[in-house]
């Protein structure tokens, strides 16, 4: 039983940590986990909306699309991977 309760506290504790990573408060995340049960509270975490400040960071734009076919491809493609078109500029 001692095993069990035990790691139901370090899992309670992982989602404390896992909530303080997406911009929540950890501790109310922690309790809220230790009351319900980890997986549910984890659960609940993933689904709501992501607060951390690297959420809202512009992706790096090393995709474009081809002018031929819009596939996809790197920005610095001489040649789409899709229909073979010289892409160069």
């Amino acid at each position: 039983m001692f095993l069990f309760i035990f790691f139901w506290i370090v899992f309670a504790l992982v989602v404390g940590v896992l909530a303080a990573g997406r911009g929540r408060k950890g501790f109310g995340w922690t309790i809220l986990a230790c009351l319900i049960s980890p997986p549910l509270a984890a659960a609940f975490l993933f689904a709501i909306a992501d607060r951390s400040p690297h959420a809202r960071e512009p992706v790096a734009q090393t995709h474009t699309g081809c002018p031929h076919c819009e596939g996809r491809i790197l920005c610095e493609a001489r040649v789409c991977r899709h229909c073979g078109a010289d892409v160069s500029v």
